[in-house]
């Protein structure tokens, strides 16, 4: 697995549960499946530039938090 992949799953996944945001609230906020989101914190999944954009406005950062830190 590539190295941003880990870095974006574990930031998504902790940054989800700072807000505490269970994972159907996330997908039920960007009108995406539940697995998706799933797949997205597990790394088996990337989401696209737009997906990325909406997810660090729904979790309050930017997308370099979201991918790098």
């Amino acid at each position: 697995m590539h190295l941003h992949k880990i870095f974006y799953a574990l930031n998504l996944r902790r940054l989800r549960l700072e807000l505490g945001y269970r994972r159907a609230d996330l997908a039920d906020e960007l009108n995406i499946s539940l697995s998706t989101i799933a797949k997205y914190e597990t790394g088996s999944r990337i989401p696209d530039i737009d997906t990325i954009i909406q997810l660090s406005k729904v979790l309050h950062t930017n997308v370099n938090n979201l991918i790098f830190k």
